[in-house]
């Protein structure tokens, strides 16, 4: 069965898509003058590894949701894209959907990762439930979205959609009240579909996205205008732009929140097939010249002399390595704290004055030593000095920032940083090559912000911010306070999501433990004027995080200490948000963030 619904996805038809063009709408669809349509934003869930069923809870929410739609008497409820996880249909999941659906009496859109065949191939599916509940159609995903920014290509060779079998073809579906076709996220960035799909008789066009951000009303316009259609466009709750519009280039109802959320309006027919019936621009096509739109066109070939321009990947931020010309060596007479040499980038955005400087790391050590130290503690002595020097490498078409190392203890380390618009995305691994099993490693950057006038507010915990029991809490309001430790706040705190716990003294002669726990390790600080953030992360939050506010500077990953076999590494990802001063805005972007770690960890051999 599997192998043949493999074969028929390859083809692009589920018997529903034609060659030849659709004949004339039926009487009984001619007969609904209008359509009542529901879309729905809400995340679900993100399962690639296969499973027979969505998790309970998203199936449960789809289920409200449709019964919400029934009773407001919708026609059709369209979901997200890629909303159930991965599985084969049919299913304990679209069973119950189905039965959502039959009982309503409508129609219902939603997204998923379809297991075609016994192999386990796969596809990026809009599964389509009639009105009795029965699954009587798929579309699947033609243009796979791949690739990181800012280029966004190419591919990542274990990305998910880069190993999904793509649609090859854009089949119009007979719902009862008229003609739907469908596209999903990325397919919507290509002008060919929508237009294929106006051409076989859709009237109605669904656009699913599983995206950050919010969905583009200026292309929705655009496919309205040009096409003759109404849409119906959904987006996962860590995005935004879920929408129900109506030809020439009216939206009927928006979602401009990321957030859960449902919207329901009435789309007319009658006036929109009349307009179709006599759209000029149907009649006087000249497909005889539109040759050229089917042929592999190497546009970039015409740009193979433009000189690349890391500037133009640089966007809201910038990024620029500290440099060494000559290393510092560590020397006895040497005041404690007194600088060494860092391995550290300086990063900002453009509306800042100054320069954030992350110490990528500031220590490295593992249960035999010191590896690296970019100050002077006569307790904490290197073993060994970073011989030659570590050279930080741009990366000209991406504008990352990029150095490796390897100790002559025989760890290897190397970090990156790369900017984009109002982001830096950051990555540090560590691989043991000693010849033998370190029992930890742990990397420690420091995040300082005094170089930057925006946010050198020394001594000060009021802009200091984590999450704390869901809400961005000053740590101001924190205890103990200063005022009672008696002395400055250099504080530490831990994580509740930490793998590793930590074990040590509640209390030092230079920090103490906060009481509070955060819920991870997601620490930031607010501008002196109260108008921006900047914000830092990293994927695994460390058996302990720092703020130095006499700097001022946060401490939080990326390593917790991980044991390291011989010849095995780990990598982490981190991020640094520069942004207005909205934390919601900012939890929104964090999870979204986590979500993906989640969803793509890093393995260690592609590093």
């Amino acid at each position: 069965m599997f192998q043949s619904l493999w074969l028929l996805a390859l083809a692009g038809t589920f018997g529903a898509a034609q060659a030849t063009p659709m004949p004339p709408l039926s009487t009984s669809q001619l007969a609904h003058t209008g359509v009542r349509v529901a879309a729905v934003q809400m995340e679900g869930t993100w399962m690639w590894q296969g499973n027979d069923d969505a998790p309970k809870a998203t199936t449960d929410q789809v289920i409200e949701f449709i019964d919400r739609a029934g009773k407001d008497q919708a026609d059709l409820v369209v979901f997200p894209e890629l909303l159930l996880g991965k599985f084969k249909v049919p299913n304990e999941t679209t069973l119950r959907i189905g039965e959502a659906a039959a009982r309503n009496h409508l129609y219902v859109i939603a997204g998923c990762f379809e297991i075609l065949d016994e192999a386990g191939n796969y596809g990026n599916s809009a599964l389509i439930f009639d009105r009795s509940g029965a699954v009587v159609g798929r579309y699947f995903k033609s243009h796979a979205a791949l690739g990181e920014p800012p280029y966004l290509w190419p591919g990542r060779a274990d990305d998910p959609e880069q190993l999904m079998t793509p649609g090859s073809d854009f089949p119009v579906f007979d719902f009862d009240f008229g003609r739907v076709g469908i596209f999903t996220c990325y397919d919507g960035y290509f002008p060919e579909p929508a237009r294929i799909l106006a051409l076989k008789g859709a009237e109605i066009l669904v656009w699913m996205n599983a995206r950050q951000g919010g969905i583009e009303d200026y292309i929705v316009k655009t496919v309205l205008h040009q096409n003759y259609v109404h849409m119906v466009c959904t987006n996962k709750s860590f995005g935004s732009g879920t929408m129900i519009a109506e030809w020439p280039n009216k939206i009927d109802k928006i979602l401009t929140e990321p957030k859960v959320d449902y919207i329901l309006a009435e789309l007319p027919l009658a006036h929109l097939r009349e307009a179709r019936k006599h759209a000029r621009e149907f009649f006087q096509r000249r497909p005889e010249i539109f040759s050229e739109i089917i042929q592999e066109q190497p546009v970039w070939n015409e740009y193979a002399n433009l000189p690349e321009n890391p500037g133009l990947t640089q966007g809201w931020t910038e990024v620029r390595p500290v440099k060494v010309d000559k290393p510092v060596a560590p020397d006895p007479a040497m005041a404690e704290g007194q600088d060494l040499s860092w391995l550290a980038v300086e990063m900002r955005a453009k509306w800042m004055e100054g320069w954030i400087t992350l110490r990528l790391p500031e220590t490295l050590q593992s249960d035999i030593g010191c590896h690296f130290i970019d100050h002077k503690i006569s307790t904490l002595q290197q073993m060994s000095p970073l011989d030659p020097w570590p050279q930080w490498k741009l990366n000209e078409k991406t504008g990352e920032w990029r150095y490796e190392c390897t100790t002559k203890e025989g760890l290897y380390f190397s970090a990156a940083a790369r900017p984009y618009r109002d982001t830096v995305f950051l990555e540090f691994t560590a691989r043991n090559e000693t010849g033998h099993r370190l029992d930890f490693v742990d990397a420690n950057p420091c995040f300082a912000m005094d170089g930057a006038a925006d946010f050198h507010q020394a001594w000060k915990l009021d802009p200091i911010h984590a999450l704390i029991n869901g809400q961005w809490t000053s740590l101001a309001l924190t205890t103990p306070t200063p005022a009672e430790k008696g002395r400055e706040p250099w504080i530490a705190m831990l994580a509740k999501d930490a793998k590793n716990r930590f074990e040590g003294p509640k209390d030092s002669p230079t920090w103490w433990l906060l009481d509070q726990a955060a819920d991870c390790n997601l620490l930031g600080s607010v501008s002196v004027d109260g108008k921006h953030l900047v914000a830092y992360v990293w994927d695994q939050s460390p058996r302990v995080m720092m703020s130095n506010t006499g700097h001022p500077c946060l401490h939080t990953g990326p390593s917790e200490g991980l044991m390291l076999e011989q010849g095995t590494s780990y990598t982490r990802r981190g991020r640094v948000y520069f942004m207005d001063n909205n934390p919601d805005a900012l939890l929104l972007r964090y999870r979204a963030d986590k979500a993906n770690w989640e969803r793509w960890p890093v393995r260690p051999e592609e590093k």
